[in-house]
């Protein structure tokens, strides 16, 4: 490490999807709103969790 880098944190997640899930076709057609609802997922991981910048502990 250089003096100054910023410490990288190790990831509290990891990712199921890489992109956001959109409903199918025909869910589409029996609920008209599942045409705008977005699914994006990931699972914890056994890394600590970290609090956010400038946040309580």
């Amino acid at each position: 490490r250089l003096p100054g880098e910023p410490e990288v944190a190790t990831p509290t997640f990891t990712t199921i999807t890489r992109k956001a899930v959109t409903g199918q076709k025909d869910e589409i057609r029996a609920n008209p709103r599942a045409r705008s609802a977005k699914l994006r997922a990931v699972a914890r991981n056994d890394q600590p969790a970290t609090t956010a910048q400038g946040g309580k502990e």
